[in-house]
């Protein structure tokens, strides 16, 4: 159906349908084209396109500080940029940990191999003591065999 009225008391335009079931104790019904005459002269349009108007310098507003603003996000990179740092220097210093950790067990495994060490070298220059002297008593015994079959032949 076609709006035919307005009703300022609802303010809204109305159909002959909705008059008779909506608007039946509304009074000041007004024809459409009235009320836009009425309206461009008003507060209440003059309001509006106040409104407008501060709507419109807020948005310049805001994309103007928008684009002027590049180092809006400078404080949440150097906020990251702190976190990251405290990340790492824990790590590192866990890391060191586990270095001197490794290193201490890894120095006392060799000075167990090097004793273990000096003592079989100490053992076996013991035992090379003990075989130079049966090479000399073994030597000595030939010799005697020499010397006893020499003096046997001179005599």
């Amino acid at each position: 159906m076609k709006f035919e009225n307005y009703c300022p008391h609802h303010n809204t335009l109305c159909c002959p349908a909705c008059i008779s079931t909506n608007h039946k104790n509304c009074v000041g019904l007004q024809l459409p084209r009235d009320v836009l005459k009425t309206a461009k002269s008003s507060t209440l349009f003059d309001s509006i396109e106040m409104s407008i108007k501060d709507i419109k310098t807020n948005i310049d507003t805001i994309i103007k500080d928008r684009i002027d603003d590049p180092t809006r996000f400078r404080p949440q990179r150097e906020k990251c940029r702190n976190e990251i740092k405290q990340f790492r220097i824990i790590i590192n210093s866990h890391l060191d940990g586990l270095e001197q950790q490794i290193l201490k067990e890894f120095n006392a495994a060799e000075m167990e191999v090097n004793l273990k060490t000096d003592k079989l070298v100490a053992d076996l220059s013991e035992k090379t003591k003990y075989v130079d002297i049966l090479q000399i008593t073994s030597h000595l015994s030939r010799n005697m065999d020499q010397i006893c079959s020499h003096t046997w032949t001179v005599n």
